[in-house]
C-alpha cells in the first residue's frame, strides 16, 4: 500500500527530500529578503510623500489645515529657528499681539499665522517680496485654540512653530454680524491705500483692508488697520505712488496681476485717524466761543442755527448719521442736574442745624436770612467783576484790575461749588448774634417796650467785636485765593469769587438779626403772647397759644393739645384693629 510504503521510504531518500525542502525555504527567503531590500532602497530613493508630521500640540484641526492651505504635496517640520512670541492668556481676544520672527532661516518667500480653531483661520497671508521675515500684528481670537506660525523656503517646504493660547469662548455670545450674514466672505481682500512722498525720497503707504476681525457689533466698522507699510527692495523708484500700479497682486489661481487692473489709486480726502466711541464712529468739531458768552449760550444758539438750516432743508443728515454737543457744555449740563438737588438739599441742613439750635422757626428764618443776604452779595460781586469800572485804578504801580484778575465770569461749576461753600460760613454772625440775645433776654427779662430795646443794644455792643473778627478773618483768608495765578488757579478764583462778595455783604447780618429779634419781642409784649424771655405778668395774661414755633409756659397751647388728640384717637382706631374688637 502506498501509505505504506511511504512510510517504508529509505533514510538516504528521506534525507534528500529534506535537503530539497529546505534548499526551496532558504531560496525563498533569500528571495523575499532581496525584495524587501530592494523596495526599501527603491523608497529611499524616491521622494518622501507629503504626509503632515504629527503635531506636538495636539489640535485635531492640524490635518485638515496642512491639507486645506499648504496642499496635499507640502513638506512640513517644525523648526526651533522658527520664532513665534505669543502671550499665554488673550486677555483682550479682539486685540491678541503675535509676532513672527523668521529671519534665522534662509530664504524665507511667504508666512502665514495658522489659528486652528478660529472661523478664519488664516488672519495673516505675507509674501515677503524683498522684506525682512518679521512681522507683528494682532488678530482677534474666538476661543481657546493653537496659533501657529508657518514659514516657505525657497525649496517650498514650511517651516513651523505654535502653541496653546487660552482664551474665553465656547458660543456664549452673539456672533459678529459680518459672520452672522451668509454674504460676509464676498467683499473680502477689498483694499483702499493711499501714500504720501517724505523728504528722503521713499513714501508712506496707508492701506485698509477689509476683513472679518471688526468689533462684532456693527458691520463695516473694523477694529485694525494696516496703518503703514514699508516697501523695501533694490529699486528706490518702487516706493513711489506712479509705480504702485504696477505692484502684483497674486490671485486664487495662483497668477498674478498688476494692482492698477483691480483697484483704483488716487488721492482722497480723509480723516487722519478713526476713531470710535460705544462702537460708533465719531469725528470731532472744534468751535471757539466769543468774548462774553458762556459754554452754555453758545452751544444754544448753535443748536438753533443748525435747527433753523435743518427747518429751511439746508442740513440734511444720512441716515444713521446725529450730532450732539459735548465738552465744556455737556460737564456744565451734569452739574447742573447735581446741584439741582444739592442746593436744596444743603439749604434745608442748614435751616435743621439752626432749628436744633434756638428751638423756635422765627429765630432760625431771622439767621437763615443772612443766607438770603450772602447769596445777593455773591450775585452782586459776580457782577462787579465784568464790569470794565470794577477796581480800574493802581496802587504803589500795579493795577488791581490785573491783581485780582478782573473778568467776566460766567456762573460755572466752580462758581455754584463757591455758593455752596459760602451758605455754610454765611450764619456765623448771625448765630453769634442771636445767641447772645437769647442769652441777655432771659437774664435780663424786659418787661417793656424800652427795657427789650435796652437788651438788644447791650447784646450788639457785646457781639459786634466777635462778628467782625469772624467776618474779617474769612475775608482776609480769601485774598491768597484770588490773586492766586498758575495751576489751579482757574478753578480756585472762581470758586472764592462768590464767598468774598457774601462775606463782604454778610455784615449786614449783624444789623438785621438784632433788629428783626426786637421787633418780636415788642410784637410780643404788645398782644400779650406768652414767652420765657419776656418779664410781664404771665398769670395776668389770658390763656392763648403761642407763635408758630415759639416755645411758651408750661401751659399746652390748643394747637398742640389737638395734634395730641388726634394721634390719641389713631392710635385708639389702630389698636382696634389690630386686636378686632369693635
Amino acid at each position: 500500500m502506498r501509505p505504506q510504503a511511504a512510510l517504508s521510504t529509505p533514510p538516504r531518500r528521506r534525507r534528500r527530500a529534506a535537503a530539497g525542502v529546505a534548499a526551496a525555504l532558504a531560496m525563498a527567503a533569500g528571495l523575499a529578503m532581496a525584495a524587501g531590500l530592494a523596495m526599501a532602497a527603491g523608497l529611499a530613493a524616491a521622494p518622501a510623500l507629503a504626509a503632515p508630521p504629527a503635531d506636538p500640540l495636539g489640535s485635531p484641526m492640524w490635518d485638515y489645515r496642512v491639507e486645506e492651505w499648504l496642499g496635499k504635496d507640502a513638506v512640513v517640520r517644525f523648526d526651533p529657528r522658527l520664532k513665534l512670541v505669543v502671550p499665554g492668556i488673550a486677555e483682550d481676544q479682539r486685540a491678541f499681539p503675535v509676532l513672527v520672527d523668521a529671519r534665522a532661516l534662509p530664504e524665507v518667500r511667504r508666512i502665514l499665522i495658522l489659528v486652528d480653531l478660529n472661523p478664519i483661520p488664516v488672519p495673516l497671508d505675507f509674501e515677503l517680496d524683498g522684506a525682512q521675515a518679521f512681522i507683528a500684528t494682532r488678530i482677534k481670537l474666538d476661543q481657546r485654540t493653537p496659533v501657529r506660525a508657518l514659514a516657505q523656503l525657497a525649496d517650498g517646504s514650511w517651516a513651523a512653530a505654535g502653541t496653546w493660547v487660552d482664551a474665553a469662548g465656547g458660543g456664549c455670545s452673539l456672533p459678529p454680524v459680518s459672520r452672522a450674514r451668509g454674504d460676509w466672505a464676498d467683499g473680502l481682500g477689498e483694499a483702499q491705500a493711499r501714500a504720501w512722498a517724505l523728504a528722503d525720497g521713499s513714501a508712506r503707504l496707508r492701506v485698509h483692508l477689509r476683513h472679518p476681525m471688526d468689533t462684532g457689533f456693527i458691520e463695516n466698522v473694523p477694529l485694525y488697520h494696516i496703518e503703514q507699510v514699508v516697501l523695501r527692495g533694490p529699486d528706490e523708484e518702487r516706493a513711489r505712488l506712479s509705480l504702485l500700479e504696477d505692484l502684483s497682486v497674486p490671485t486664487a489661481s495662483g497668477r498674478s496681476v498688476p494692482l492698477g487692473q483691480i483697484a483704483g489709486i488716487r488721492y482722497v480726502r480723509g480723516p487722519e485717524s478713526i476713531k470710535t466711541e460705544n462702537t460708533f464712529l465719531v469725528g470731532y468739531v472744534l468751535f471757539d466761543i466769543l468774548p462774553g458768552r458762556t459754554s452754555v449760550e453758545a452751544v444754544r444758539l448753535c443748536r438753533q442755527h443748525l435747527d433753523s438750516l435743518a427747518s429751511a432743508g439746508m442740513l440734511n443728515l444720512p441716515d444713521g448719521v446725529s450730532y450732539e454737543f459735548a465738552g465744556d457744555y455737556e460737564n456744565q449740563v451734569r452739574a447742573e442736574k447735581r446741584l439741582m438737588i444739592l442746593i436744596p438739599v444743603s439749604l434745608f441742613s442748614i435751616f435743621l442745624v439752626l432749628y436744633f439750635q434756638f428751638r423756635s422757626v422765627l429765630t432760625t428764618l431771622m439767621v437763615f436770612f443772612g443766607v438770603v443776604v450772602s447769596w445777593g452779595g455773591a450775585f452782586v460781586m459776580v457782577w462787579l467783576y465784568g464790569q470794565p469800572w470794577f477796581l480800574d485804578f493802581s496802587v504803589a504801580g500795579t493795577n488791581m484790575r490785573d491783581l485780582f484778575q478782573v473778568h467776566p465770569i460766567s456762573l460755572s461749576v466752580a462758581v455754584w461749588v463757591g455758593f455752596l461753600a459760602l451758605f455754610g460760613i454765611s450764619d456765623d454772625d448771625g448765630v453769634v448774634i442771636a445767641t447772645y440775645l437769647d442769652e441777655s433776654f432771659e437774664r435780663r427779662r424786659p418787661g417793656s417796650r424800652d427795657a427789650i430795646r435796652e437788651a438788644t443794644v447791650e447784646a450788639g455792643r457785646r457781639r459786634i467785636r466777635a462778628c467782625l473778627m469772624t467776618t474779617a478773618t474769612t475775608v482776609l483768608a480769601l485774598l491768597p485765593v484770588l490773586t492766586s495765578r498758575g495751576r489751579g488757579s482757574d478753578i480756585m478764583v472762581p470758586m472764592a469769587i462768590p464767598s468774598f462778595g457774601g462775606m463782604a455783604f454778610e455784615l449786614i447780618t449783624m444789623l438785621t438779626v438784632p433788629v428783626l429779634y426786637c421787633s418780636l419781642m415788642e410784637l410780643k409784649l404788645r398782644l400779650g403772647i406768652r414767652d420765657r424771655r419776656l418779664g410781664m405778668d404771665q398769670s395776668a395774661l389770658p390763656a392763648q397759644s403761642c407763635l408758630p414755633g415759639e416755645s411758651g409756659p408750661p401751659a399746652t397751647p390748643r394747637w398742640r393739645a389737638r395734634l395730641a388728640g388726634f394721634f390719641r384717637r389713631a392710635a385708639r382706631l389702630l389698636r382696634r384693629e389690630l386686636t378686632g374688637q369693635s
